[in-house]
């Protein structure tokens, strides 16, 4: 497995969900070193990044989160070997504070034999519901740094997510996904577009489970595939699917001409990929707004333009 091959095929969705959490993201080699690029999501993350002292806090926090991982590692392949609590063997991922008091998180890659060859990464948000220890342990951070607490603090209420666990969950699961499926885009729309074999379906049915539908739960919205007779080929749920099926009826001809992401109402629609369009329909009680939401897909589409 390549790392650097897969930074660059996941960044195709790592990016905008790095922009969607204001979080930061990146991919290590097995000892911890950054592989490029990496993606700021915030600006208070880069603030301290930038100062000697916070790079400094920030370098101890990767290291001692890195040491837990690989001891965790360790731990799991023993209970591996033991066959006893499997379910918590496959637990790979360490939560952690960095010493700003902001979630750090790293989940391990491995190859085929089960060894470490490096590790993905997001850090720069705060858990739901312990706020108030983040903010208090960045303020007193910033002021350590020689920096005016009080106005990082400011932007820190501006700027910085707060996730609960299940969403924790969710984008690990995604990350991990990423990291151990074949998410070439590319690869998926061409062979969609072919006589399918049952190799073929085992592919899509994997890339959709994998890939499509941990976007969809991230997102909070209902995804769609479509063909370019604008049938749908599959939709992971059947909120809004009346207003999706009026929608398409209505639009033929704007959805089949589109040359930038749409937004229509709660409706998001990608211009043709391989003669394919994607489709998400934002749910209500979303914590993002259908803008942010729109924005995600709208990034996504204009990094794989460019891939």
């Amino acid at each position: 497995m390549e790392l650097k091959n897969l930074q660059k095929r996941s960044i195709v969705f790592l990016k905008p969900l790095s922009k969607l959490f204001n979080v930061n993201i990146a991919t290590f080699d097995k000892n911890g070193n950054v592989i490029p690029p990496f993606y700021f999501g915030n600006e208070v993350c880069k603030i301290i990044k930038t100062n000697e002292i916070g790079c400094s806090l920030c370098d101890n926090s990767h290291r001692r989160v890195l040491t837990s991982t690989k001891i965790k590692y360790l731990i799991n392949k023993e209970l591996s070997k033991c066959g006893i609590l499997r379910k918590l063997a496959k637990n790979k991922c360490v939560i952690d504070y960095c010493d700003a008091g902001l979630l750090k998180v790293l989940y391990p890659i491995n190859d085929k034999s089960g060894d470490i060859i490096g590790y993905s990464g997001i850090c720069g948000c705060m858990l739901e519901g312990c706020e108030d220890y983040s903010l208090n342990k960045l303020k007193s951070t910033a002021e350590s740094m020689g920096l005016d607490g009080d106005k990082l603090l400011e932007l820190a209420k501006n700027e910085l997510k707060s996730l609960n666990e299940k969403e924790i969950n969710a984008i690990l699961e995604f990350v991990g996904n990423l990291v151990v499926s074949d998410v070439n885009l590319d690869k998926f729309f061409n062979t969609l577009n072919k006589d399918l074999t049952e190799e073929d379906y085992e592919y899509v049915s994997k890339f959709i489970a994998d890939i499509v539908i941990p976007i969809g739960e991230i997102t909070n919205t209902n995804l769609a595939i479509l063909d370019e007779n604008l049938d749908i080929l599959f939709i992971t749920g059947y909120y809004g699917f009346g207003d999706i099926v009026e929608f398409l009826q209505n639009n033929e001809d704007k959805i089949t001409s589109l040359k930038e992401p749409y937004l229509y109402n709660n409706i998001i629609t990608l211009p043709n990929m391989h003669s394919f369009h994607f489709l998400a329909c934002v749910k209500h009680g979303s914590k993002f707004s259908i803008n942010d939401i729109f924005e995600f897909f709208r990034y996504l589409y204009n990094i794989y333009e460019k891939l």
